[in-house]
Protein backbone atom coordinates (compact mmCIF):
# COMPACT_ATOMS: atom_id res chain seq x y z
CA UNK A 1 0.00 0.00 0.00
CA UNK A 2 1.30 3.36 -1.28
CA UNK A 3 0.16 6.74 -0.28
CA UNK A 4 0.96 10.11 -1.82
CA UNK A 5 0.54 13.80 -0.76
CA UNK A 6 0.85 17.05 -3.04
CA UNK A 7 1.85 20.45 -2.24
CA UNK A 8 3.47 20.38 0.70
CA UNK A 9 6.04 22.50 -0.53
CA UNK A 10 6.10 25.55 -1.96
CA UNK A 11 7.50 25.30 -5.94
CA UNK A 12 7.74 29.02 -6.06
CA UNK A 13 11.73 28.96 -5.73
CA UNK A 14 12.40 26.23 -8.26
CA UNK A 15 14.16 26.72 -11.48
CA UNK A 16 12.27 26.57 -14.62
CA UNK A 17 15.58 24.16 -16.45
CA UNK A 18 12.82 24.06 -19.54
CA UNK A 19 10.00 25.64 -21.39
CA UNK A 20 7.13 23.12 -20.04
CA UNK A 21 7.04 21.54 -16.77
CA UNK A 22 9.75 20.18 -14.84
CA UNK A 23 10.06 16.54 -13.76
CA UNK A 24 9.26 17.59 -9.83
CA UNK A 25 5.99 19.91 -11.00
CA UNK A 26 3.78 16.74 -10.93
CA UNK A 27 6.15 14.36 -8.47
CA UNK A 28 4.27 14.00 -4.83
CA UNK A 29 6.61 15.51 -1.49
CA UNK A 30 5.94 12.86 0.72
CA UNK A 31 5.02 8.66 -0.15
CA UNK A 32 4.68 6.48 2.13
CA UNK A 33 4.39 2.67 2.07
CA UNK A 34 5.55 -0.60 2.62
CA UNK A 35 7.25 -2.84 0.83
CA UNK A 36 8.45 -6.72 2.21
CA UNK A 37 7.03 -5.65 4.69
CA UNK A 38 9.38 -2.78 5.66
CA UNK A 39 7.84 1.05 6.22
CA UNK A 40 9.34 3.05 3.57
CA UNK A 41 9.07 7.01 3.14
CA UNK A 42 10.19 9.45 0.50
CA UNK A 43 10.66 13.16 1.52
CA UNK A 44 11.26 16.03 -0.54
CA UNK A 45 13.49 18.39 1.33
CA UNK A 46 11.29 21.80 1.66
CA UNK A 47 14.42 24.05 1.41
CA UNK A 48 16.70 22.73 -1.48
CA UNK A 49 13.58 20.70 -3.42
CA UNK A 50 15.90 16.70 -3.48
CA UNK A 51 14.52 14.14 -2.90
CA UNK A 52 15.18 11.62 0.58
CA UNK A 53 14.61 8.03 1.17
CA UNK A 54 13.82 6.18 4.35
CA UNK A 55 13.00 2.39 5.37
CA UNK A 56 12.46 1.40 8.68
CA UNK A 57 14.27 -0.88 10.67
CA UNK A 58 11.95 -3.17 13.19
CA UNK A 59 13.64 -3.49 16.88
CA UNK A 60 15.16 -6.82 15.93
CA UNK A 61 16.79 -6.18 13.09
CA UNK A 62 20.69 -5.69 13.27
CA UNK A 63 20.59 -1.86 11.78
CA UNK A 64 17.99 -0.79 14.39
CA UNK A 65 19.80 1.99 16.56
CA UNK A 66 22.69 2.29 14.46
CA UNK A 67 24.02 5.23 13.48
CA UNK A 68 24.74 5.39 9.61
CA UNK A 69 28.07 5.80 9.61
CA UNK A 70 28.49 2.24 11.29
CA UNK A 71 26.30 0.60 8.47
CA UNK A 72 28.51 -0.46 5.60
CA UNK A 73 28.59 1.76 2.98
CA UNK A 74 28.43 -1.06 0.41
CA UNK A 75 26.66 -4.21 1.31
CA UNK A 76 27.63 -7.16 -0.43
CA UNK A 77 25.36 -9.84 -1.48
CA UNK A 78 24.82 -12.99 -2.94
CA UNK A 79 24.37 -10.41 -6.53
CA UNK A 80 27.70 -8.81 -5.26
CA UNK A 81 28.47 -4.79 -3.52
CA UNK A 82 25.66 -2.58 -3.71
CA UNK A 83 25.65 0.99 -2.08
CA UNK A 84 22.68 3.33 -2.18
CA UNK A 85 22.87 6.57 -3.86
CA UNK A 86 25.55 8.62 -2.02
CA UNK A 87 25.64 6.27 0.78
CA UNK A 88 23.53 5.89 4.13
CA UNK A 89 23.04 9.70 5.21
CA UNK A 90 20.24 9.49 7.72
CA UNK A 91 19.55 6.67 11.02
CA UNK A 92 17.34 7.87 13.92
CA UNK A 93 14.24 7.12 15.62
CA UNK A 94 12.10 9.59 14.36
CA UNK A 95 11.25 10.83 10.99
CA UNK A 96 9.45 13.83 9.77
CA UNK A 97 8.17 16.39 7.66
CA UNK A 98 9.67 19.46 8.47
CA UNK A 99 11.39 18.65 11.14
CA UNK A 100 8.81 16.74 12.68
CA UNK A 101 8.24 13.66 13.89
CA UNK A 102 5.23 12.83 11.75
CA UNK A 103 6.29 9.70 9.63
CA UNK A 104 4.80 7.38 12.33
CA UNK A 105 4.26 3.11 11.84
CA UNK A 106 1.87 2.91 14.42
CA UNK A 107 2.28 0.16 17.34
CA UNK A 108 5.72 -0.18 16.38
CA UNK A 109 9.28 1.59 17.65
CA UNK A 110 11.46 1.64 14.27
CA UNK A 111 14.45 3.24 13.36
CA UNK A 112 14.72 5.06 10.15
CA UNK A 113 17.57 4.73 7.84
CA UNK A 114 18.12 6.87 4.86
CA UNK A 115 19.89 8.73 2.32
CA UNK A 116 19.53 11.79 0.37
CA UNK A 117 19.82 12.97 -3.48
CA UNK A 118 22.07 16.20 -2.51
CA UNK A 119 25.40 15.02 -3.52
CA UNK A 120 28.19 16.10 -6.21
CA UNK A 121 26.31 15.46 -9.73
CA UNK A 122 22.58 15.86 -8.29
CA UNK A 123 20.40 18.83 -9.29
CA UNK A 124 18.43 21.08 -6.49
CA UNK A 125 15.36 22.40 -7.84
CA UNK A 126 16.13 25.16 -6.03
CA UNK A 127 19.91 25.85 -7.06
CA UNK A 128 20.75 26.36 -3.47
CA UNK A 129 23.61 23.79 -2.76
CA UNK A 130 24.21 23.86 -7.04
CA UNK A 131 27.89 24.39 -7.14
CA UNK A 132 29.03 25.95 -10.38
CA UNK A 133 26.46 26.05 -12.78
CA UNK A 134 23.25 25.51 -11.54
CA UNK A 135 21.62 23.91 -14.20
CA UNK A 136 24.71 20.87 -14.25
CA UNK A 137 23.78 17.57 -12.39
CA UNK A 138 20.74 15.20 -12.55
CA UNK A 139 17.33 15.32 -10.61
CA UNK A 140 17.18 12.30 -9.21
CA UNK A 141 13.21 11.60 -9.45
CA UNK A 142 10.90 9.88 -7.58
CA UNK A 143 11.07 6.60 -10.01
CA UNK A 144 15.00 6.53 -8.81
CA UNK A 145 14.48 7.34 -4.79
CA UNK A 146 12.13 4.52 -5.11
CA UNK A 147 14.31 1.70 -6.93
CA UNK A 148 17.07 3.02 -4.15
CA UNK A 149 14.54 2.41 -1.63
CA UNK A 150 13.46 -1.23 -3.18
CA UNK A 151 17.16 -2.23 -2.77
CA UNK A 152 18.03 -1.10 0.19
CA UNK A 153 14.63 -2.71 1.50
CA UNK A 154 15.94 -5.99 -0.37
CA UNK A 155 19.62 -5.84 1.58
CA UNK A 156 18.14 -5.23 4.86
CA UNK A 157 15.95 -8.03 4.39
CA UNK A 158 19.33 -10.03 3.61
CA UNK A 159 20.82 -8.87 6.60
CA UNK A 160 18.78 -9.63 9.37
CA UNK A 161 15.28 -10.88 10.82
CA UNK A 162 12.67 -8.37 9.13
CA UNK A 163 9.61 -7.50 10.31
CA UNK A 164 6.63 -9.60 10.14
CA UNK A 165 4.60 -7.20 8.59
CA UNK A 166 4.35 -3.24 9.05
CA UNK A 167 0.48 -2.82 8.18
CA UNK A 168 0.37 1.14 7.85
CA UNK A 169 2.32 3.76 7.17
CA UNK A 170 1.15 7.52 8.09
CA UNK A 171 1.82 10.94 7.42
CA UNK A 172 0.28 13.19 10.34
Amino acid sequence: MQKEYRNLVSRKDFYKVHPGPAPWDSEPDVIVGTYRGFAYAILRNPWIGALTGYVAMPQKHPWYNMDYEDIPAYIESDEGSWRVHGGLTYARGCLGYDGLCTITVPGNPVWWVGFDTAHSGDFQPTGVLNVGNARVGAYRTVGYVFEQILNLTRKASERGEGPDIFPDVHLG
